[in-house]
């Protein structure tokens, strides 16, 4: 066999030795981070905008138009502006809501109040996901960190009710099964390109 062959193996073997014992714990080798961050730039964590929200007033704080002023720009990246029946599933707690209508009247009616209501979402979503970058059968994995958002729904041109929706801070473990795992497929890489698991 090739001096250079018996390297290469003697390579992928240690160090498939060294991730699959845990000996390399401390550096985290056998890890894979995922993060998918929305976020507005105004906070970073639901009570951050909690305690920005204290000095809304219900029924007095201007809305839209006076939310830049207390910290909540309605024009900040990745705010989601939901005009009218937009944001049912905010004020009503359903997209679907069942509305019985008889005649253009009713719709017109309906119409009329939806106009008045104006919602905005001011997402706080920064979870990070760990997974195992090795595994035979099953890979494990747990999510961590805040996946919601902070919502301010309008009526009449004022705050009529704000609050926070989602997960404040993930902490859930999951697990992948897959017989045999991605571990042939990974050295098979490996002895194609030794330094792949540098990136070179």
């Amino acid at each position: 066999m090739p001096k250079t062959l018996s390297l290469t193996s003697f390579t992928v073997t240690s160090l498939a030795t060294l991730i699959l014992s845990g000996c390399a714990t401390t550096a985290n080798i056998n890890k894979n981070y995922d993060k998918k961050t929305v976020m507005t730039g105004l906070f970073s964590t639901a009570k951050e905008a909690r305690e920005k929200a204290k000095v809304f007033e219900i029924g007095k704080t201007p809305c839209p138009n006076g939310l830049k002023d207390v910290g909540f720009n309605p024009d900040a990246p990745n705010v989601e502006k939901l005009p009218g029946a937009k944001g049912l599933k905010h004020f009503l707690g359903t997209d679907n809501p069942q509305v019985s209508l008889s005649g253009q009247e009713d719709i017109d009616r309906i119409y009329e109040k939806f106009k008045r209501f104006f919602t905005l979402i001011y997402p706080i979503k920064n979870p990070q996901t760990d997974k195992d970058a090795l595994y035979f059968n099953k890979q494990k994995s747990r999510v961590t960190g805040p996946d919601g958002e902070y919502f301010i729904i309008c009526r009449d041109n004022v705050v009529d009710y704000h609050d926070f929706n989602g997960k404040e801070n993930k902490n859930e473990a999951g697990e992948y099964k897959q017989v045999g795992g991605n571990v042939l497929e990974y050295f098979l890489r490996m002895i194609g390109n030794p330094l792949g698991f540098l990136g070179l």
